[in-house]
């Protein structure tokens, strides 16, 4: 179900704004490492909560990303995010606007 997921966002992706190829393919690599991720806690995205991106950027970091690099992972979490909450009505809003956004340049920075 995540990859059909994923596979929706990025044809949506493709359209709405125009991706160039390497867009959507840094997209798709960002996401199917974050679903890589959560694979071993038995999690699926639709069920990840904000904890568990908190969790994977600092993950990142450990395996010395640059920040450049987690800012980019974590923009297509959240613009994938959107996505379903715009166009496929999913009910995540509860678990992503509970608790203050993250503030990208403090976390990322950490």
């Amino acid at each position: 179900m995540s990859k059909d997921l994923i596979f929706t966002f990025l044809e949506a992706k493709s359209v709405d704004i125009d991706a160039s190829e390497n867009t959507i393919k840094s997209y798709s690599q960002d996401l199917d490492k974050y679903i890589d991720w959560l694979a071993p806690f038995k999690i699926q995205i639709l069920d990840a909560q904000l904890q568990h991106i908190e969790q994977y950027l600092v993950h990142l970091k450990n395996r010395e990303l640059s920040i450049a690099s987690r800012a980019r992972h974590l923009s297509s979490i959240k613009q994938f995010i959107d996505l379903l909450l715009r166009k496929d009505g999913h009910r995540l809003t509860q678990r992503f606007r509970s608790r203050a956004q993250v503030d990208q340049k403090s976390f990322l920075s950490q």
